[in-house]
């Protein structure tokens, strides 16, 4: 009779116990997980002009998916998301695709989050990029991914991302200087709807 009751006891207490931590750690705070990485910055807006195949002005609409893979030991090998992004107007096309107002655009983002099995929330970039927000304009210089047709990659990762009615700390003078270029010469041809 005793060993039923451990057993029992055991039973219920393993799931109630994982439960509560699960609880407690999902309405804890967000662990930062910065990724160190390589990304080919630009000298000027010229040059990251000439390097995208597509410039465009728009808005990010949702984050579509965010995905964090793992290997075998549950340490994270990447991280991204995909966001939604609708055209406002297209700048620049060098691609054998059409692309309207109002078309909607699968953009990679340098950053993700997920819930690890024990609920606590993980929030992974690249280190110096800020996520799009949604229903924010931005100006993006983008090239198709090689891998995966139908998404367009950032250019230079944090220079190709520029933001038009939103203000965003950037630290690094190159990329602060080629954001402000780009903001200044297209400023008459954009307009924010």
């Amino acid at each position: 009779m005793k060993l039923k009751n451990i057993i029992i006891a055991t039973v219920l207490i393993i799931p109630l116990s994982y439960g509560g931590v699960y609880a407690y750690n999902s309405s804890s705070s967000v662990k930062e997980v910065p990724i160190s990485g390589k990304y080919i910055g630009f000298d000027s807006l010229h040059e990251m002009e000439e390097e995208s195949n597509i410039i465009v002005v728009g808005k990010k609409i949702s984050t579509k998916e965010n995905i964090v893979k793992l290997d075998s030991t549950n340490a994270y090998t990447d991280a991204y998301s995909l966001a939604n992004f609708e055209i406002i107007k297209v700048i620049k096309n060098k691609t054998d695709k059409v692309f309207d107002k109002k078309d909607n655009l699968t953009v990679m983002e340098y950053a993700a989050t997920d819930t690890d099995s024990f609920g606590k929330k993980r929030y992974f970039h690249l280190e110096d990029y800020t996520p799009m927000k949604d229903g924010k304009h931005y100006t993006l210089y983008l090239r198709e991914s090689k891998t995966d047709p139908g998404v367009y990659l950032i250019r230079g990762a944090v220079f190709g991302k520029v933001p038009l009615d939103t203000v965003e700390e950037i630290e690094d003078e190159k990329v602060k200087a080629i954001a402000k270029q780009a903001k200044e010469k297209y400023k008459n041809e954009i307009t924010i709807e």
